[in-house]
Parts: C-alpha cells; structure tokens; sequence
C-alpha cells in the first residue's frame, strides 16, 4: 500500500507474515517505507506513525541531506568531467605534437588510485581529477604517459624519454604524491 502523508510525502507501507513489529526506514530515494507484520491494521499504523513523527523526520532530514551530498559530489564530478574533456585533449596534442608521439585516441576515468594510463594499443586514459592540479603537474603526467607510448615501462630509457620534455620530472613526480586522484 502507499499513501501520501501532509508532512512526509509518498509513504510505502508493506506487511509481512514474518514481521513483529512496525518498523521505519528511509529508503535510497528519501522515500519513508514501513514494514509491518499482516495482523497490525491500517490504522494502528497510523498511530505508529502519528507518535514517530519526530524520529522520522530526523531520520528523513539526514537521509534528504545524504542525497543532496550525493548529488553535489555528482555536480563536482561532472564539473570536472566537463573542464576535463575540453582542455585534456587539446594539451595532450599539443605535447604529442612538439614531442613527435602518437596515441590512438583517449578516454576519460575517475580512478581512485590513478592520474593516467596509456595501454598497449595507445590509448591513453586520463583521470578527470587532472584538473585540481597546478598546469606543471598536468604536464608532466600527459608527457609521462606519452612516454609510454614509446616505452611501456618505467625502465631508465622510459625515464629519460620523459625528461627529455619535462627537466623537471623528479620535482614534479614528488609533488604529484602530495596530491589525490580521488574526486
């Protein structure tokens, strides 16, 4: 059954056989649900509700504030995706072109753990989270994958593949592990 409550909008109320009791939760979507057991009537329900008014809408209050902190991390994400894709690739081409590299295309990640990675085919794939970065760092983690076109290794000819375009790579590497990837 559902029904819509003056003060806590579209409520769903199931009964269950194995139910002992009424209970409230909120569901992902903010919705109230109440979970009762077969015998409890519709209007013992209600009066379960009537003297939980007070816990539930703290319960709803946290459970509308954990949706909108969902949805403003969301926003950030798509923010940073958006600024992503309109500068990333233009760099990107801009450093192959001065350094003479080719890659086959790029794709735009979110990882946790990664700024970017170039794979066998020469894709290079580039975390969106590149952007909270100073310009220097960007640069060094699109030539360092670059470089990985040439090398896909971290062997020392990688390494001076990569100082070749970017002097201060050792600076850069250390700074770069102050930062996160993780949006």
């Amino acid at each position: 059954m559902t029904f819509v409550d003056d003060e806590f909008g579209e409520i769903v109320v199931r009964k269950n056989a194995l139910s002992k009791a009424v209970r409230f939760s909120v569901g992902a979507n903010g919705i109230l649900r109440i979970s009762a057991p077969k015998w409890v009537s519709d209007k013992s329900i209600l009066r379960a509700l009537d003297a939980s008014r007070a816990e539930i809408g703290l319960r709803l209050g946290i459970a509308k504030e954990s949706e909108m902190t969902k949805r403003k991390r969301a926003d950030k994400i798509d923010l940073l995706r958006g600024k992503a894709k309109r500068f990333l690739p233009v760099r990107l081409r801009e450093l192959a072109k001065l350094g003479g590299f080719t890659y086959e295309k790029v794709r735009f990640s979110h990882s946790s753990s990664r700024w970017g990675s170039c794979s066998n085919n020469g894709t290079i794939s580039l975390n969106i989270a590149l952007m909270k970065l100073p310009p220097a760092l960007i640069d060094y983690v699109l030539i360092h994958e670059l470089a990985h076109t040439r090398q896909m290794n971290h062997s020392a000819d990688f390494w001076q593949e990569v100082e070749k375009y970017d002097r201060n790579y050792k600076k850069h590497r250390k700074m770069l592990k102050l930062h996160s990837p993780n949006v």
